[in-house]
């Protein structure tokens, strides 16, 4: 793979660094917007719809887009950087919030599409053989002006090339520009995900040349895109402003003049400002208030299919969680429905595999029931007939994993494994990856996908040594095998099948336990129309408006 290419002030990392979490069909169970029918209170939109499918949601009002106006969104944690250079060394969904209204990418994801759509490349090809991409660049502007050309696209795709997402297009042999708007990917070996991977946020469009004069730093604070928006000011980790980009080469958008991304912590203080009107949209709405939130006649309530889950995380290179038996046992044992009552408060679908619900999720692969007698029998066969003790940490500023992991005490020792349970601070937390826990659990949007497609968890899960399979330390050649040949095969009829294969054979296995997959929420005012979330939990605000 290209190397990144050297950029003053950049904190270069090693290559096989993984980030995790950025924070991805026909599902059994496709969760509703609870704010259907009647709209919100008041405003001058009378009716919403909601498009809620297997890969996103929006909120429809009645009535066409209008031009102008300032969005206020309460988010529930703020961005320590806002550029693609900062993004891709320290990651969080807080940037990628900004980046997704201030940059594009060559490729383009729509709420309610996994099919990628033309972004600033207007057009490409593939090869037959999968190890060419070509695509032909659209006239399209920066935000200061100066033309998108593909040196600018060979300088930010090889910028991800010594960075935590380097596994997203280690594919990538080397990079050429026949022209100033062609651009052609050449392959060391096949990798069908790369066209969705390109739709990822970390591989967004920066001009060369402005990043070069300004240097890393002074970029990350007033970066330069040709996305819908303009960074107007930023303080970090409080608040963003957004403004119009008139440059921006979708006719017409955005509609918005301006938005506000102010971070509000408390979820009581988010619900309260978007109920009062001082905030147009609440982001992150607590389960608990959602029922009393979408009754309220303020405003409609978002309820759309996410890319996270919510698992229980096993050592498996610890006895007796090496043995699938007794994780099976654990996996039995687990009150799956009780826990989405409780914490979800029964609005996130239980899950049947231990991968996101992705592009390649299948009901072939069943669910665990909750069966606390075959749970018995499981652990009778196992390495620990007798029971055993175990030890189960999670964030302390987690309350949904602490709810979990008094629900599985309870429920472990019917069947004779004794829970100690031992909530951690954040950074003793993420000590994780040295192995030095049995059980944790991760909190609810930690673990989504960046990008819509199986490949990446997969990978993560069952092919990558070197982190330890994401450091749950389980090892199985077969998924390995399954893993490997489904990254990189073109035939699509034959990478669904090896994907489902994936799927059943890690349900029998169960390296972690499955309990829900968790659904993107979200707060909206009666005023604002087709606010919207991709699959992975980011919004299009191009294509939002607000009424006068």
């Amino acid at each position: 793979m290209w190397s990144r290419p050297a950029v003053e002030g950049s904190r270069g990392r090693q290559a096989q660094r993984v980030w995790w979490g950025a924070a991805l069909t026909a599902v059994v169970l496709v969760l509703p917007a609870c704010g259907g029918g009647g709209g919100g209170g008041g405003g001058d939109s009378t009716s919403t719809k909601t498009d809620s499918g297997a890969w996103g949601a929006t909120l429809k009002r009645a009535g066409e887009p209008v031009k102008g106006g300032t969005l206020t969104v309460d988010v529930l944690s703020g961005a320590k950087g806002i550029s693609p250079l900062y993004f891709n060394e320290q990651p969080s969904n807080n940037t990628i919030q900004i980046m997704m209204q201030v940059f594009d990418q060559l490729v383009t994801l729509e709420p309610g599409s996994l099919d990628p759509k033309p972004g600033l490349a207007e057009t490409w090809e593939v090869s037959k053989d999968g190890l060419t991409y070509s695509f032909q660049l659209r006239e399209a502007q920066f935000s200061n002006g100066s033309p998108v050309t593909a040196a600018d696209v060979k300088f930010s795709l090889e910028s991800v090339g010594d960075s935590l997402f380097a596994n997203l297009f280690s594919a990538v042999k080397s990079i050429e520009t026949p022209s100033e708007r062609a651009v052609v990917l050449k392959l060391s070996h096949p990798s069908p995900g790369l066209i969705y991977n390109l739709a990822f946020p970390g591989a967004s469009i920066m001009p060369k040349a402005v990043v070069k004069d300004m240097g890393e730093e002074a970029y990350n604070k007033a970066p330069v895109g040709s996305g819908p928006f303009v960074v107007s000011s930023w303080t970090r980790e409080q608040r963003v402003e957004l403004t119009r980009n008139d440059k921006h080469w979708r006719t017409g958008m955005p509609y918005l003049d301006k938005v506000v991304l102010n971070v509000v912590p408390d979820d009581n203080t988010r619900v309260l400002n978007v109920r009062s009107g001082t905030s147009d949209v609440a982001d992150s709405v607590p389960f608990s208030q959602i029922d009393s939130l979408d009754s309220s006649g303020d405003v409609d309530v978002l309820l759309g299919p996410g890319a996270d889950m919510f698992t229980v995380s096993l050592n498996n290179s610890k006895p007796p969680l090496n043995d699938p038996q007794v994780r099976r046992a654990l996996a039995l044992a687990t009150p799956v429905d009780e826990i989405i009552g409780v914490v979800f408060k029964g609005k996130a679908p239980a899950m049947n595999t231990v991968l996101p619900k992705l592009k390649y999720w299948t009901d072939a692969a069943k669910r665990v029931p909750y069966d606390l007698e075959a749970a018995k029998a499981a652990l009778a066969k196992s390495s620990a007939p007798n029971g055993f003790s175990t030890v189960i940490r999670y964030s302390a500023e987690d309350q949904a994993s602490g709810q979990t992991a008094q629900i599985l005490q309870e429920s472990f020792k019917k069947i004779g494994v004794t829970v100690k349970i031992e909530p951690q601070d954040s950074a003793t937390f993420s000590e994780f990856t040295r192995g030095n826990y049995e059980i944790r659990i991760q909190q609810p949007g930690q673990s989504t996908s960046d990008v819509p497609i199986d490949d990446q968890f997969t990978t993560l899960y069952f092919n990558s040594p070197a982190i330890d399979n994401l450091f749950t330390f389980f090892k199985d050649d077969t998924l390995a095998d399954l893993t490997h040949k489904a990254v990189r095969t073109v035939d699509e009829q034959q990478r669904a099948d090896l994907f489902k294969q994936i799927h059943i054979r890690s349900m029998e296995l169960l390296p972690r336990i499955p309990i829900a997959y968790t659904p993107n929420r979200a707060a909206v005012s009666a005023k604002v129309g087709d606010f919207n979330y991709l699959l992975n939990g980011w919004w299009r605000l191009d294509r939002v408006w607000k009424t006068k």
